[in-house]
């Protein structure tokens, strides 16, 4: 019995490789393809460069703003702080046995029989009165 020349596929070839040579078309278009590439690349690469730029810009912007609204706080806490002492101020004059006891304190007035000593250091204008 002869053998059979079948022998199972393996997926080589028996022939040696030869390597194809490129036609022209086949390199043109591949060299526009890569142009494509580096065009698109560049544009893509700008558009992110901008938008960098943009976000750095409007994250700059957000800093100062936050400053700003923090100073504007500050300054509101302080002139409201002032209005109220004003206003505790206005109504305080409103009444006369304060304003009687600002205007001796200020100027130096004493009631009859009253002795007004002036110490440096007190709350209440460094004047202490005795009376009889």
């Amino acid at each position: 019995m002869q053998q059979a020349k079948i022998k199972p596929f393996t997926g080589k070839t028996s022939q040696p490789s030869q390597t194809p040579v490129k036609s022209q078309p086949d390199k043109r278009r591949h060299r526009v393809h890569q142009r494509r590439v580096v065009v698109l690349g560049t544009l893509l690469l700008a558009i992110c460069g901008g938008g960098a730029v943009a976000l750095s810009s409007s994250h700059q912007a957000l800093s100062e703003s936050t400053a700003q609204v923090t100073h504007a706080k500050r300054d509101l806490a302080t002139h409201k702080a002032t209005t109220a002492a004003l206003k505790v101020q206005v109504d305080q004059l409103k009444n006369e046995d304060y304003l009687a006891k600002l205007v001796r304190q200020k100027y130096l007035v004493s009631k009859q029989g009253e002795v007004v000593f002036t110490l440096p250091g007190l709350t209440n204008g460094g004047m202490v009165t005795t009376g009889h």
